[in-house]
């Protein structure tokens, strides 16, 4: 069995995670608009 303290270190863990790759994902696209718009 897996104990719950690994189980909950990564649920703490992608919480963050997730955070920091959804706001990658907007400036990337927020960036990307700006670089069409220039053209």
């Amino acid at each position: 069995m897996v104990p719950a303290a690994p189980r909950v270190q990564v649920a703490a863990a992608a919480g963050p995670a997730n955070a920091a790759a959804t706001a990658v994902a907007m400036i990337e696209n927020a960036v990307l608009r700006m670089l069409m718009h220039s053209e």
